[in-house]
């Protein structure tokens, strides 16, 4: 099937979740924020959340500075 991924069409596995998402990003989940269909998501909810053809996400990473 086919979502969106910050802005770019991606295809991914029927059934995939948003925690397998974040998981394939390379970055650690724990650094991420989730937002489905403009919708920021818990992270203790990422592993029941099974993404649907057409869905909308943005995986945003923290970065710290001075």
């Amino acid at each position: 099937m086919l979502i969106t991924l910050n802005g770019q069409d991606k295809p991914v596995a029927d059934g995939t979740t948003l925690i397998e998402l974040a998981c394939q990003t390379g970055h650690p989940p724990e650094r991420l924020v989730a937002e489905l269909n403009k919708a920021i998501i818990a992270r203790e909810q990422w592993p029941r959340i099974a993404l649907k053809e057409g869905d909308s996400v943005e995986l945003l990473t923290f970065v710290g500075g001075g």
